[in-house]
């Protein structure tokens, strides 16, 4: 069990790290949509008839939105993942753990102080 464990586990932390990478993208866009959009303004301002606007909007949108499918998609997983768990679980804590019965044989020693008739002396 341990080692199903420690593979969900992993599991689990290689789809954060992927989610992680892929919202670390997605602030790089933002960042440089913003740098982009700062110099579009610039040029705007000085009577400079670009037509940057309209399709850099649409890459970052269409970019936002693969970007956000895949998070989705990670996340959908990884919910999998952790009700597999919690299912593992739920049925290893229905089922009680039995006792380990103790050997009705006594011990070597017991039996031979037994024969010889030995008791403690209180």
């Amino acid at each position: 069990m341990p080692e199903v464990t420690n593979t969900n586990q992993n599991d689990n932390m290689s789809a954060f790290d992927s989610i992680l990478n892929k919202y670390s993208a997605l602030l790089i866009e933002v960042d440089k949509l913003k740098d982009e959009n700062a110099n579009i303004q610039a040029e705007s301002s000085q009577k400079i008839n670009v037509d940057f606007t309209q399709e850099t909007a649409e890459q970052f949108f269409s970019k936002i939105d693969s970007a956000l499918n895949d998070i989705k998609k990670e996340i959908s997983q990884i919910n999998i993942v952790l009700s597999e768990i919690n299912k593992n679980e739920k049925d290893l804590s229905e089922k009680p753990r039995r006792r380990k019965k103790k050997s009705p044989n006594k011990s070597f020693f017991k039996k031979f102080k037994s024969s010889i008739g030995l008791k403690k002396n209180n």
